[in-house]
């Protein structure tokens, strides 16, 4: 019988490549043989089939990523209605702070950023749609960890691997366990530059009608501005509101 769990490496290749292009935002095959150490031979016949597949073009000799992924990535973010109803609250919530206002969910482990806008003090930041961030650095994965049955959340963390991002970033499982238990109580969670250095965020749960977390809102400001009772009361109030929102919108659809 196949091992259902071994991965197909010429699968996993493609992808790889793919991804490759991505953050090379394009390249030759010297480049990306040179970038991924895999022989040039394989890179060309990987990218002639994507590029049959119409996945990827090619632009005097430089490859890129196509826009069949776009349609791809449109129907993953449409595909939940869910996500449909969030982006309008997004929206308001970013006009209403001024500040940068994402929704996150969880996935394989990971976030992801489904909605994001901004307001006019927002500052610039490398959250595009799609990107995936560690899950213990982020307002949004406390807060998403926190609704989980605390036997399950304690499962997570265990099996979770803490990397260091900055120097806030909270490592120690005891004490990020913890950590869930206030969220829990409190019903938001913070982010005190765990994830990139000099920005703050605060984030509050959407849950569905059953009590499963669905992902999180969050907004995300300069440390310097996101701070003391703005930060602590007044944004969680706006958060609450908004989440309390959007879950009666999901429970009466």
């Amino acid at each position: 019988m196949m091992n259902s769990s071994k991965p197909v490496k010429t699968t996993k290749r493609s992808f790889e490549i793919i991804c490759a292009l991505q953050e090379l935002n394009g390249a030759r095959i010297s480049e990306l043989t040179t970038y991924l150490d895999i022989p040039k031979s394989t890179i060309h016949r990987h990218l002639q089939t994507l590029e049959d597949l119409k996945l990827v073009v090619r632009d005097h000799g430089q490859y890129h990523v196509g826009l069949a992924f776009a349609a791809l990535g449109r129907h993953a973010r449409e595909r939940k209605e869910f996500y449909q109803l969030a982006e309008p609250l997004v929206r308001d919530l970013a006009e209403d702070t001024g500040e940068r206002v994402q929704l996150l969910v969880e996935e394989h482990g990971e976030l992801v950023y489904v909605h994001r806008d901004v307001g006019q003090r927002a500052v610039s930041a490398d959250s595009c749609v799609g990107k995936r961030m560690e899950i213990h650095t982020a307002a949004c994965g406390k807060a998403i960890l926190a609704e989980y049955p605390p036997k399950r959340a304690r499962e997570f963390v265990r099996n979770h691997d803490f990397v260091e991002v900055t120097s806030n970033t909270v490592t120690n499982k005891e004490l990020f366990i913890e950590m869930l238990e206030d969220v829990r109580e409190r019903g938001y969670a913070f982010n005190r530059e765990e994830s990139i250095e000099g920005l703050n965020s605060v984030a509050v749960a959407v849950t569905h009608p059953t009590g499963q977390p669905l992902g999180a809102l969050c907004v995300t400001g300069p440390s310097h501005r996101l701070k003391g009772k703005l930060f602590e009361e007044d944004l969680p109030d706006k958060l609450l509101g908004a989440a309390n929102e959007l879950e009666l919108n999901i429970k009466y659809s």
